[in-house]
């Protein structure tokens, strides 16, 4: 246990071998450890959580031994993650959403889509380019660009499924995390 202040109170909590539980105030704790009221208060909230102690009445606690302790319930499941071990909001993934949402778009009104509060525009702009760029060239999306225009227009060709296409620099390759399939691509590396 790394709680210095969880292992005073259970300290404090444990009787000795052969006697009976008791049962203590949060003042009592409070004496007994000499750390702060909100802070053995914390401790025991998390020890009653564990099924350490035991809560007896308004501020009062005992320690339950180990033998009257309930098994606990495992936790609840994770939430899924992406494969690669990315949690579902990365810009690449906001950007897939976007895309698949407005179907076509310019680089600009994707980036205003998927910026968040804190995020520089400038570096999420350039990831955004290079990221569309990609996809592209895979063949999920085609630049709408006229004859003269600076910014890309891009339209959703090919939609697979929620999870963003991964690509992975000097690889050369997109691999289609709904599918399975892997797309080469041709000319420079982006994103």
């Amino acid at each position: 246990m790394r709680d210095p202040i969880r292992r005073a109170v259970l300290a404090a909590m444990t009787p000795p071998e052969g006697q009976p539980t008791k049962v203590m105030t949060l003042d009592d704790l409070v004496a007994a450890t000499g750390f702060a009221r909100g802070k053995v208060h914390g401790s025991v909230c998390l020890a009653i959580s564990a099924g350490l102690l035991t809560w007896v009445g308004k501020g009062r606690y005992r320690f339950v031994p180990p033998d009257q302790r309930l098994p606990r319930e495992p936790a609840p499941p994770r939430p899924p993650r992406a494969p690669t071990g990315r949690t579902a909001n990365g810009l690449r993934d906001r950007l897939w959403r976007a895309m698949r949402i407005v179907k076509k778009g310019s680089v600009s009104e994707i980036v205003r889509l998927v910026l968040r509060d804190g995020e520089q525009a400038k570096s999420v702009h350039a990831t955004t380019t290079d990221y569309l760029r990609v996809l592209a060239r895979a063949g999920y999306l085609i630049d709408l660009r006229r004859l003269g225009e600076k910014e890309a227009r891009y339209s959703l060709l090919r939609d697979t499924g929620p999870l963003p296409p991964a690509f992975k620099a000097g690889t050369k390759a997109v691999r289609d995390r709904n599918t399975g399939e892997t797309f080469r691509i041709d000319g420079e590396d982006g994103a």
